[in-house]
């Protein structure tokens, strides 16, 4: 699955939502489990998709710092140094 911001960021807001209604539920020991499971695996989810999208970053931030030295390299490739010295 791809992370993109907008998955995340309705990961956090159905987080800080507060759900009071009423409703039938089980109650009791079986419905907490059950909602901590579902609490735990939203909190994974989040913290696995921020991790995607800041490794994501780290790679684009990596990659556009050499964009321009391999620009530069593929410029000088059949000059002298003298001649790249020189350009205006």
């Amino acid at each position: 699955m791809i992370a993109t911001k907008a998955m995340l960021d309705q990961l956090r807001a159905e987080r800080a939502r507060n759900t009071e209604h009423l409703d039938y539920t089980i109650g009791g020991p079986v419905e907490f489990i059950v909602d901590s499971a579902v609490a735990a695996d939203r909190e994974r989810r989040i913290h696995q998709e921020e991790s995607t999208l800041k490794n994501a970053l780290q790679k684009l931030r990596y990659e556009q710092s050499f964009s321009s030295r391999e620009g530069m390299a593929k410029a000088h490739f059949n000059h002298t140094k003298l001649e790249i010295d020189h350009e205006p």
